[in-house]
Formats: structure tokens, C-alpha cells, sequence
């Protein structure tokens, strides 16, 4: 077994070229013992295939306390089209990655989202009940399901919409201010509402948890609920554009499956255990918003 000289938590990082893990590499690569990515190699990097490799590969012979998992397909389109594979990306593999984990004592730390909810009614809680209306939504209440009534040292970050990696078409808020930079009229849904949450915010609160070593799930979400169109005004405000930021309904943008209105988070039980401080969104985007 191979022992390191680094301090606890020891992570195994699953998916460290997603959005959140290239962010969390970064910051706590001192706690890091391995990090695969999926498609190409890079330097200190491994290739590992989640559908095709065992994770007993990459980690027989490594001594960890964490293995965080940010794998998996969250674009709810390709969970509808492509929903056996995206099912086995998504809720199998975790699985059999958590139930091998907690056989060797290390806790495993996956991703949860808002869309386990039908978006009736706000500031959703850790157990308020879930009757996802998306099929990426089902995958994901499968996998907390399978944590809670199994009982299993696991840790579920369940994650609002996550905001904040400059330049990177993966990220909203970039998309939505090059929108309003490039043209005259854009088009912002005024009926659909979540909490989002800064990308630093997100990667120091996985770090926080493993220090305290969490189990159970918790909500990860910014302070308020807001939608995409007060979002982009805020940012025409910053840019003193002229822009014209039109109204629409979320139904106005092609899905295969009808959206939940309302996904905010209720965020206290997080911020009670760890006391950590998340700031609003108005104070990230003036950093933000270039």
C-alpha cells in the first residue's frame, strides 16, 4: 500500500478535466494522490474509462480517505435521448464505486442536483420529498436513494446550478454575458428559478466536508432563489449595455422534457456545520463579469 507524506484528506479525484473538478485540482492539489480524466492523457493525469476500467486499478494500491466523483453526464437532454447509458454514467457505476469504497473504509463523495424535484414549491430541504419530472433527475434521486436506505458512509453534495469558471462555455453566466455583448435583444426566462452557487464556493465546502468527514447529504446552493432573466439584468448593469433583456418562459427553449419552475435550495443545514460564509451573487459577479 502506498503511503503518502501529504495531510488529511487524501483524495482519489474520478472526472479532474470536468467543470468542477478542473476548479477543485487546482485548488487542493496538495490533498490529491490521483486524478484520472477520461478522453486523453496529460501529465499527471490517468486515463480511466468509468464504463470500461475497475476503479481497483487505479486504487489498489493507494491509501486514501476520499474519493470524489465528478464523472458523469448532467446535460438533461442527453439523459432523455441516451438515457441506458447516461443511467450507468450517472447512477450504476456510482454504485458499485460507492459500495467498494465503503468496503475499504474511504468515503465517497458524489454529486446530487436540484432536478430531483418537480419545482412546485421553493427552498427545497435535504428530505423534502422528490418527484423528479427530468430523467437525469431520476438517475440522480436513484443514487441518494440507495445511499440513505442502505445506511452507507457516503457523502451526497446535492448541487443547485453552479456558476463562476471564467471563459468556459460550460459555465451560464459567461454564455450569458457574451450574449448580451453580441447582440441587441436577448431572450431570459422569467419563470424558472434556482439558487446558484459560486464554483470557489462549491470546491472549498467538498473540502470542508472531507476535513469534518461528512457522511449524509447536504444541499450545496448560493443565499436566494433567483431566475435567469433578473441574472441577466444584473449583468447588463455591470457591462452598462444597452441591450434589451426580454422576458420568456423556460418552455421557450428546446427540452425533450418539460422543466421544473422552481428547484431553489434551502442551504441552512450546510451553513450550520460548517459556518462557512457563501457571498450573494451580485458580490461574484462585479468579479466575475468581464
Amino acid at each position: 500500500m502506498y503511503m503518502s507524506n501529504k495531510k488529511f484528506p487524501l483524495y482519489a479525484v474520478i472526472g479532474a478535466n470536468s467543470y468542477i473538478g478542473s476548479v477543485f485540482i487546482k485548488e487542493h492539489n496538495a490533498n490529491i494522490l490521483v486524478s484520472t480524466v477520461n478522453h486523453r492523457k496529460k501529465k499527471n493525469f490517468i486515463k480511466f474509462n468509468i464504463l470500461k476500467t475497475n476503479i481497483d486499478i487505479i486504487l489498489k494500491n493507494i491509501d486514501i480517505s476520499h474519493l470524489i466523483f465528478f464523472a458523469g453526464e448532467t446535460n438533461i437532454n442527453s439523459c432523455f435521448k441516451n438515457y441506458n447509458l447516461t443511467n450507468k454514467l450517472n447512477f450504476s457505476i456510482p454504485k458499485k464505486i460507492i459500495l467498494y469504497c465503503v468496503k475499504r473504509n474511504i468515503i465517497p463523495i458524489m454529486f446530487s442536483s436540484d432536478s430531483v424535484f418537480d419545482g412546485t414549491k421553493s427552498y427545497y430541504k435535504e428530505f423534502s420529498k422528490k418527484t423528479p419530472l427530468l430523467k437525469y433527475g431520476m438517475q440522480k434521486s436513484k443514487l441518494e436513494d440507495f445511499v440513505h436506505k442502505n445506511k452507507l458512509p457516503a457523502l451526497i453534495l446535492r448541487l443547485s446550478k453552479v456558476y463562476g469558471l471564467k471563459k468556459s462555455k460550460k459555465d451560464f453566466i459567461y454564455n450569458l454575458q457574451n450574449e448580451i455583448k453580441k447582440k441587441k435583444l436577448v431572450f431570459a426566462a422569467n419563470d424558472h428559478f434556482s439558487s446558484p452557487i459560486f464554483i470557489k464556493d462549491v470546491v472549498k465546502l467538498i473540502h470542508i466536508c472531507a476535513k469534518k468527514k461528512f457522511t449524509g447529504i447536504y444541499n450545496i446552493s448560493g443565499k436566494n432563489k433567483i431566475s435567469r432573466f433578473q441574472i441577466a439584468n444584473k449583468i447588463k448593469h455591470i457591462l452598462k449595455s444597452d441591450t434589451i433583456i426580454k422576458p420568456c418562459s423556460i418552455n421557450d427553449f428546446f427540452s425533450y422534457e418539460r422543466k421544473p419552475r422552481d428547484i431553489s435550495l434551502s442551504n441552512k443545514k450546510i451553513i450550520a456545520a460548517t459556518r462557512y460564509k457563501i457571498k450573494s451573487i451580485d458580490f461574484n459577479l462585479k468579479k466575475i463579469v468581464l
